[in-house]
């Protein structure tokens, strides 16, 4: 047995331990105030999402498992994507319209409040976008026609 088949073997242990240790990094740099520690953690929880990524993308198993998964609860999850994604936005512009109100009845209003709240109209317009064409494409590759133009049930691009 090589080395690189051991690898491949234990790379989904590999990834999960990384993970754990990523996140125990966080804690104990937090819990001593250890500055570095935060692109230590970052790393290693990056390294073992990969890792877990390629174990379970690569495995035909997981992806028959993960394409079934999908299908039935693609469009939910989408949903609950699509809210999450316009949250913060809705969010700043609920708190910048906010901010002008009270600077307006205070009589002290200048033009940076403004700006944000344009800003922040223009963040929820664009999350917003965003969100309503991830539901048309999730909405496409789920149907039947979609499916087939993209190739979903092989996973294969067609042109």
């Amino acid at each position: 047995m090589t080395t690189l088949t051991t690898l491949w073997r234990h790379i989904t242990e590999f990834g999960w331990l990384a993970i754990v240790l990523g996140i125990a990094t966080i804690v104990a740099g937090e819990l001593v105030g250890w500055g570095g520690a935060r692109l230590v953690a970052a790393a290693l929880v990056s390294a073992g999402g990969l890792a877990l990524g390629i174990s379970y993308g690569i495995r035909e198993p997981g992806r028959r498992r993960v394409r079934g998964w999908l299908a039935r609860y693609g469009r939910a999850l989408v949903w609950l994507l699509a809210a999450l994604i316009t949250l913060p936005a809705a969010l700043a512009l609920g708190a910048a319209a906010i901010g002008s109100v009270v600077l307006v009845s205070h009589g002290s209003i200048d033009a940076m409040p403004l700006a944000g709240l344009a800003v922040a109209a223009g963040m929820l317009t664009a999350m917003t976008a965003v969100a309503f064409v991830a539901l048309r494409a999730t909405r496409a590759a789920l149907s039947k026609d979609g499916a087939r133009q993209v190739g979903v049930d092989t996973w294969e691009r067609r042109s």
